[in-house]
């Protein structure tokens, strides 16, 4: 199964760590940019790593550059979520974590790009927000509730590509945030699956072990903070195909994810 949401965390961790790493006050964003670049790599989890930062001064723009793994990454799915993924970023350069890195991209007038790059396929695609729009984004006013604003970008990204074939007979075919859950709509093939409804205690217990190990890999960690800050929790539906059978549904409600 490959991880279309995960992958697109990774901005979030770079930018948690540049933000982190140096004072930009008293660094110019070229030393801020060589101090994560001595860190370099950066395992990301199952997504990959984080392979070097560079700050390209002729061009005045900051390279992040990823190697990831492409057993559970598409690299051509990246380029259907561009839009969305520049709506996440928007969010989280306004949040707490990453508002000073971000006023060192505008002070410095420079861009920011990201290059991701298939370990095997060596394919790559660039995300990039230049300085006009780097200068847009830190003139917004913070959102009352930048967290969910994130989380909403995180859900849309997955949904832009929607419909994903899962399994054999499995396909997710849409995700939206619903109240206090994110909600992920299955479509099921009942002459491949089956699932007695005798199992579903078992088979929430399941999902709920993959979640947390899902949300506890460096690349799932910027999600479940936010779950945990929103008060979110998951819900899984899985719809037949057929009319006989009735829809499954398996909740794993926000106090759980709170313990996660």
């Amino acid at each position: 199964m490959k991880n279309s949401r995960s992958l697109l965390l990774i901005p979030a961790l770079a930018l948690l760590a540049l933000g982190s790493c140096s004072k930009p006050e008293k660094n110019t964003l070229r030393l801020q940019v060589d101090n994560i670049d001595r860190s370099c790599p950066v395992d990301l989890g199952s997504t990959g790593v984080m392979e070097s930062a560079r700050y390209d001064e002729k061009a005045n723009r900051v390279v992040l550059t990823y190697v990831v793994n492409e057993d559970e990454v598409e690299i051509a799915g990246l380029s259907k979520v561009t839009a969305e993924q520049k709506t996440f970023l928007s969010s989280f350069l306004r949040s707490d974590s990453a508002s000073t890195f971000l006023n060192s991209l505008v002070d410095a007038d420079a861009s920011l790009a990201y290059t991701f790059r298939g370990a095997t396929s060596r394919d790559s695609i660039v995300i990039s927000l230049d300085a006009s729009e780097l200068k847009e984004i830190s003139t917004m006013a913070e959102d009352e509730d930048n967290a969910r604003a994130q989380l909403e970008s995180i859900v849309a990204i997955t949904n832009r590509q929607c419909p994903s074939t899962i399994d054999d007979g499995l396909t997710l075919t849409s995700v939206a945030i619903e109240g206090e859950y994110i909600t992920f709509y299955y479509s099921y093939d009942t002459s491949i699956i089956t699932i007695p409804r005798d199992v579903i205690p078992e088979l929430t217990e399941a999902t709920k072990t993959a979640l947390r190990e899902e949300l506890s890999d460096p690349s799932g960690r910027t999600q479940l903070a936010l779950m945990k800050e929103c008060g979110i929790g998951a819900r899984y539906i899985y719809n037949p195909t057929t009319e006989e059978e009735t829809p499954v549904i398996v909740i794993i409600s926000p106090d759980e994810i709170a313990k996660f």
